[in-house]
């Protein structure tokens, strides 16, 4: 882990339990928000029940790995990225919206508990992974 982002996996982490403490389910309001701005993309998920819940797992966990500097993650969202691909014509925007989204909606759900720190912290490992998707267009 660099010592620039040495810190941001805590902060997230803290940011999470702050987000928890709502008890609201972040599913149902991103994907509300994603499909509102891009309805043309909900019909490429198959099995929402399950596609979405497991998508935004994979992201939280992802970030969380990318700052404690895990090697692995790079791989694994390249892998994913390319998996996508067999969904159709998925622009290179989208990733980061929907990311950047995401922030957003942890950020509405926990309210006055969510800090400039949780802002920056998220923010600066979502720019991360945005660069590690668009390594592959």
């Amino acid at each position: 882990m660099t010592d620039e982002y040495q810190n941001d996996a805590d902060i997230m982490e803290q940011s999470l339990f702050a987000v928890a403490k709502a008890d609201v389910d972040i599913t149902e309001r991103l994907y509300a928000k994603f499909f509102a701005a891009h309805p043309e993309q909900e019909a490429s998920f198959f099995h929402p029940a399950t596609t979405k819940g497991q998508m935004i797992n994979e992201i939280l966990e992802s970030l969380l790995a990318l700052a404690q500097g895990e090697q692995w993650v790079a791989d694994s969202i390249r892998n994913h990225v390319i998996a996508h691909r067999s969904y159709g014509d998925i622009p290179f925007l989208l990733y980061g919206e929907l990311l950047n989204m995401l922030v957003i909606c942890l950020a509405d759900i926990a309210g006055n508990r969510w800090s400039i720190q949780y802002q920056a912290a998220w923010d600066r490992q979502t720019a991360r992974l945005i660069r590690i998707v668009g390594d592959d267009f």
